[in-house]
């Protein structure tokens, strides 16, 4: 992690003087939609860090309040155990957020993926700290997320906790998230005026681990199947879902759970450089799942026996890409 040298002569940090007895636990505010970003680009790099900036405001006990929060741009060094952005987007993007809605940069985030550390390492410290003490700030708050595995659905969950550093204090506060409802203003406003500047995460719905620290307020977005009769609300057949992409990572390039807007799960995997999407629908498993390549229905699919197995599922898969690839069941 790095914070850049200058970016406070850019657009700010204008924290009021903190407290004087540090506190054990503070309340970090955050809009539902800047929390679920963080945890959206989270869950999209599980093999290597990912971060981003965090804008907005503080309250007068110095707390944050994080009214938009950015990714990492197109430059962004990307690697299995360190990230640091992409200065010349950070500065156009907190240029921008400065002078169409006053935000000021309150601290960055980056996540420390399957390590599954859930708060600052040693060197995450010594960044801010060193950044406190050069740029004479009162204060910065870092948020450290995690990519976390499970038997869900989803397979993988986000932990978002923040850590609040202030000047002359050796630890950091660790930070209960209090979620403002909704999306941000801001971000409503923005992404639609300055498209080029939003870099979107792709995972459509967060997921959060357990252990996300509320304090209170709404509850974030959780996820939330399409009615209570999908398959997937059986604990048996999350694990039989676990099971098939275990099984199908082996034969195919990695396979990726995300959930649909009509709250149906789709695996998106690939053959020889081209993108398989399977879709299980609202009727799955009575009615045979779907498969489109490359965004392209598949048409002429194989029989499905209404059978719920990994093997089932295997065999269905394989058969649909059999008239397309010479080897449907090879690892591309």
């Amino acid at each position: 992690m790095r914070i850049l040298d200058d970016i406070y002569d850019i657009f700010g940090n204008y924290a009021t003087s903190p407290p004087a007895e540090p506190a054990e636990v503070g309340k970090g505010f955050i809009y539902a939609s800047e929390l679920s970003f963080i945890a959206r680009h989270t869950l999209d790099s599980p093999s290597c860090e990912t971060g981003g900036d965090l804008f907005g405001y503080w309250t007068h006990e110095g707390y944050p309040i994080v009214a938009y929060v950015i990714g990492p741009g197109k430059k962004a060094n990307r690697q299995v155990t360190f990230f640091n952005q992409d200065e010349a987007y950070l500065v156009e993007a907190g240029r921008a957020l400065n002078r169409e809605h006053g935000l000021q940069h309150i601290g960055n985030w980056h996540s420390h993926h399957r390590l599954g550390l859930a708060s600052p390492s040693a060197h995450d410290s010594a960044t801010v700290k060193r950044a406190i003490e050069n740029y004479r700030l009162a204060q910065f708050f870092l948020v450290i997320s995690s990519v976390r595995q499970t038997f869900s659905p989803f397979e993988r969950t986000a932990s978002v906790n923040g850590f609040l550093y202030r000047a002359g204090q050796e630890k950091p506060i660790e930070m209960e998230w209090l979620v403002l409802p909704g999306e941000s203003p801001i971000r409503a406003v923005f992404d639609e005026a300055r498209p080029e500047l939003v870099a979107r995460p792709k995972t459509k719905v967060a997921a959060y681990s357990d252990d996300l620290r509320l304090a209170s307020f709404d509850e974030p977005e959780e996820v939330a199947f399409q009615d209570s009769s999908y398959w997937l609300n059986d604990e048996a057949n999350q694990r039989l879902l676990k099971a098939f992409l275990d099984e199908l990572e082996k034969r195919y390039a990695e396979a990726k759970p995300t959930q649909e807007d009509d709250g149906t799960v789709s695996v998106e995997f690939s053959v020889e450089a081209r993108r398989v999407r399977l879709n299980f629908g609202a009727a799955f498993p009575q009615s045979a799942p779907t498969l489109t390549l490359d965004d392209e229905p598949l048409p002429n699919l194989p029989d499905w026996s209404a059978t719920l197995s990994v093997e089932a599922l295997l065999d269905f898969v394989a058969n649909a890409l059999q008239p397309i690839f010479s080897n449907a069941t090879a690892q591309s």
